[in-house]
């Protein structure tokens, strides 16, 4: 039998060969085919995952050199996406590409006007820094710390500038304190007293100042954000201490604020959550 077979191979062995080559072709075409389906599944899962994860945003980033007037401008800011109200997203988008183009646009107003100084020399260069930070981000709100540094060709050192944005996803609107903490409350007189305690501890600025830029005018509380925990409230450089003093921020946990809190407000979520 065995000699019948290598006879058989030796007579006809190119049909053999032949056949050997086609079986392997065939072999290493269905390896392709499965492996590019394969490939093509994992592209799609990135998708479906990220889907799935709810809110999410992605840096903007603008940035410009002018070697002639001289002037650079630095600039990022989130654009989100996957938020459940596809008319809030959108109009989200907007709002904070309208906030950041018109800083630049005032910015080059402000170089175009120290252009025409002549008393300041023409090769001093001027700069715009924008960044941000997100701190709180789900499908009910997004809040954002805006930080700003601008430097004027003439100026003696840089100008700062701090600025947040809160907006309600649900309802399609920007919020204020007034969504936040019930009225008559006595939530203002509650962060002023506690506000003006903690800056004077500091010891960074004296009281008139403090008491000026920290009293119970609601203005003075309208820079904020929200976190999973706190709201923090911003006071800007020169509201409540000298510039040297930079930046201050108070925070009050929600803990401390429950008594003054809408408690189906915009922050229920936290509530149910067992946060506040």
């Amino acid at each position: 039998m065995i000699k019948k077979i290598l006879k058989f191979f030796k007579k006809n062995w190119k049909a053999v060969l032949m056949v050997l080559v086609g079986a392997i072709v065939i072999v290493i075409l269905v390896m392709a085919l499965g492996g590019k389906k394969n490939a093509s599944n994992e592209e799609t899962v990135p998708t479906t995952t990220l889907s799935q994860q709810g809110p999410r945003f992605n840096p903007k980033n603008v940035s410009e050199n002018d070697t002639t007037v001289p002037y650079t401008i630095e600039a990022t800011y989130p654009v989100f996406k996957g938020i459940a109200n596809t008319e809030a997203e959108t109009k989200v988008n907007q709002l904070l590409a309208d906030n950041v183009n018109g800083k630049i646009a005032a910015f080059k107003n402000g170089v175009a006007e120290r252009k025409t100084n002549t008393s300041i020399p023409q090769n001093l260069k001027s700069s715009l820094i924008i960044n941000y930070q997100v701190e709180y981000l789900s499908d009910k709100l997004v809040s954002i710390l805006f930080n700003e540094e601008s430097m004027l060709a003439g100026d003696a050192h840089p100008g700062h500038e701090t600025s947040t944005f809160n907006y309600n996803l649900e309802s399609n609107k920007a919020i204020a304190l007034t969504d936040l903490f019930a009225e008559g409350s006595g939530y203002l007189t509650f962060l002023s007293t506690n506000t003006i305690k903690y800056l004077t501890n500091l010891n960074i600025s004296n009281s008139e100042m403090i008491q000026q830029g920290a009293g119970t005018d609601v203005k003075n509380y309208s820079n904020f954000y929200i976190t999973d925990q706190a709201i923090a409230f911003v006071f800007d450089y020169y509201t409540v201490a000298p510039g040297a003093a930079g930046m201050q921020k108070v925070y009050f946990t929600f803990e401390n604020l429950k008594n003054f809190l809408i408690q189906d407000g915009i922050l229920k979520t936290l509530l149910v959550n067992n946060v506040i």
